[in-house]
């Protein structure tokens, strides 16, 4: 993905505005992968609008930065203002990605109060930081995937543990040890592979079908054979 993606400007004649456009565009496709909202109009009314309210009021970012670190403080913020409830944390915990999200929408803001004044380098300043807040909302994504990724090793990794432990497997590495003894000649008066997949069921009742015994016996026997040397 390029840099320039998403702008149709050359580089040199690009303002804070137009990067506050592509940071809110960012928050907000971040914010429906997540589940956050559902789509452009749902963070319009639900998400955008109520921080501009909240804006009105005198939050600002470093307001939220105060929050980030104490959700009762954001929590008390919030109630203080009916048009702000829909960022209102469910529980007491500070949901991050809305926590950044709110943010790096209050740094887009600034900035373009900042660029309306003429205060180029604070608008600017506030669009890095604004990129910043919402790059870390983008890091919820990666970390979800992640811990999704993790979940599903460890799954599998819990399966197969599983199944080492099941009866069946345990009998069926017995068999094996038993299988290399008849081998070996130790065991004589077992002549068929019959004869001794029925001893194997006799020994280790976890093991119920002499068809499936008889498939190792091939199985096995493969593996014993000496390897042919290539010729010449």
């Amino acid at each position: 993905m390029s840099f320039d993606d998403g702008f149709d400007k050359p580089r040199a004649t690009r303002t804070p505005a137009d990067y506050v456009c592509q940071i809110t565009d960012s928050v907000c496709d971040s914010l429906t992968k997540l589940g956050r909202v559902t789509d452009a109009t749902d963070f319009e009314n639900n998400f955008f609008q109520p921080i501009m309210e909240l804006f009105k009021l005198g939050w600002t970012a470093d307001c939220q930065w105060t929050a980030i670190e104490d959700p009762a403080a954001l929590n008390a913020a919030l109630r203080a203002n009916p048009k702000a409830a829909a960022l209102i944390p469910q529980g007491a915990k500070l949901e991050l990605s809305r926590a950044w999200a709110t943010l790096a929408l209050l740094f887009c803001t600034q900035a373009m109060v900042a660029e309306n004044t003429g205060d180029t380098t604070t608008a600017w300043t506030n669009v890095i930081d604004a990129r910043f807040a919402a790059d870390a909302v983008i890091s919820q994504i990666t970390d979800r995937e992640m811990i999704a990724l993790h979940k599903h090793g460890m799954a599998k990794r819990g399966a197969a543990a599983r199944l080492e432990r099941s009866p069946k497997q345990v009998a069926k590495a017995e068999a094996k040890k038993f299988w290399k003894d008849r081998h070996d000649g130790k065991h004589p008066k077992l002549r068929t592979n019959e004869q001794f997949a029925m001893e194997c069921m006799r020994r280790w009742p976890a093991l119920t079908s002499t068809k499936v015994i008889l498939g190792w016996c091939t199985a096995w026997g493969k593996e014993a054979r000496p390897k042919s040397l290539p010729a010449g």
